[in-house]
């Protein structure tokens, strides 16, 4: 019997757009395609650090997976020059998260955050947040599904009608994956070597 998985992040994840509906984020399609029970946690605004203070929340939910993809509001500067949750913090938070995840019988998988955000000016601070994910995927042997880079690439070989199609770059919000972009997303979760993640 497959167990319940747990999506957690921010407003991405949560799917925070305009003509987006709830049964359109990948949350919901990876639930659809899988055959498995989700319950979507994510919420606008939502650290690594603000799910660490809700564990007991997440645990008690006795989830089978846990998948998250945090990064873009952690790096976004609300208080001037510092981010939300700067990159060293992200680290840390991470692994105590993955640690407690783990010593709970819980199966972790993390989404890397999407690459439009390189067009807003934050191609630095994006590097930083990627390199800790896939040092935490290396250090704790969880399952990465990196968003970021199949999205990259897909971009080198499609028009850019199409990708914008995803984002909607050009449009009142260019942060937030269209319901294209999510089912993008959810395309990933279907390649081979991540079938097995919500199993």
């Amino acid at each position: 019997m497959r167990g319940l998985t747990l999506v957690d992040g921010d407003s991405v994840a949560f799917g925070v757009r305009e003509g987006v509906e709830k049964n359109q984020t990948w949350a919901a399609l990876f639930g659809e395609n899988r055959g498995v029970t989700v319950r979507n946690l994510a919420i606008h605004q939502n650290t690594i650090g603000a799910s660490l203070e809700k564990l007991p929340q997440i645990l008690g939910y006795s989830p089978a997976w846990y998948i998250a993809q945090f990064g873009q509001w952690s790096l976004f500067r609300p208080r001037g020059d510092h981010c939300a949750e700067p990159v060293g913090e992200f680290r840390e938070r991470g692994r105590l998260l993955i640690e407690a995840l783990q010593a709970s019988k819980v199966s972790v998988c993390f989404v890397t955050p999407p690459p439009q955000l390189y067009h807003w000016g934050f191609a630095r601070d994006i590097r930083g947040y990627l390199a800790v994910i896939r040092e935490l995927k290396a250090a704790y042997s969880i399952s990465l599904l990196d968003a970021h880079s199949y999205m990259a690439e897909d971009i080198v070989y499609n028009s850019w009608k199409e990708v914008d199609s995803w984002f909607d770059a050009h449009g009142r919000d260019p942060l937030h994956y269209s319901a294209k972009g999510h089912a993008k997303v959810a395309e990933y979760f279907n390649l081979p070597e991540h079938r097995h993640i919500g199993i």
